[in-house]
């Protein structure tokens, strides 16, 4: 499994592989009651429509693509990692981009809104029972070269397939947002 930060269209070429610990995911509503916010589905609608044109897009020059966890498109990585081939790969992505743009939540500043944003993904995970550090202050967030993310203690712990439930019901945003693609 890869993992990366999400913001840069190359993720799939940098990324860190990782091994898994079995655990039970399972949404046992831990007394949270918790309940999606409009937010989460708005921009699931948004993130979907950029998967499937990106997708489109991809197939259309003839690459392989993938949707992540987390959300989002993933090339693997070529075969040929010659200079030439890692630039055709990413003239197609920056094609791509242009054309189709970026989901908005991923273009997100991280500010107070953002900041809430998290803290909603991190209620959710928490209605599938896992705790969950106590997040950092507002101020300490923002100023996060990479910001803390409430799912970067699961992506170290779970494997992909009991992962996947929490990482589509529990949509991240902007900063600090963490994909995972399946190689």
């Amino acid at each position: 499994m890869c993992i990366g930060v999400e913001g840069f269209p190359t993720v799939a070429v940098v990324s860190l592989l990782l091994a898994g610990c079995a655990a039970d995911v399972t949404a046992s509503n831990s007394g949270t009651g918790w309940v999606e916010p409009a937010w989460m589905s708005q921009m699931r609608q948004e993130q979907e429509i950029f998967e499937r044109s990106m997708t489109s897009c991809f197939d259309q020059h003839g690459v392989e693509s993938r949707i992540a966890l987390g959300g989002g498109v993933t090339t693997p990585g070529p075969v040929d990692d010659s200079a030439e081939v890692l630039s055709q790969l990413y003239a197609v992505w920056m094609e791509c981009h242009e054309q189709i743009g970026l989901p908005s939540m991923w273009l997100m500043a991280p500010d107070e809104e953002a900041y809430s944003m998290m803290l909603d993904v991190r209620e959710c995970i928490m209605y599938f029972g896992f705790e969950v550090d106590e997040p950092p202050a507002f101020a300490v967030w923002a100023e996060q070269v990479h910001p803390w993310n409430p799912m970067a203690s699961l992506i170290h712990t779970l494997p992909t397939e009991e992962l996947a439930p929490v990482m589509d019901t529990c949509l991240q945003v902007g900063p600090g947002r963490i994909i995972v693609s399946s190689q």
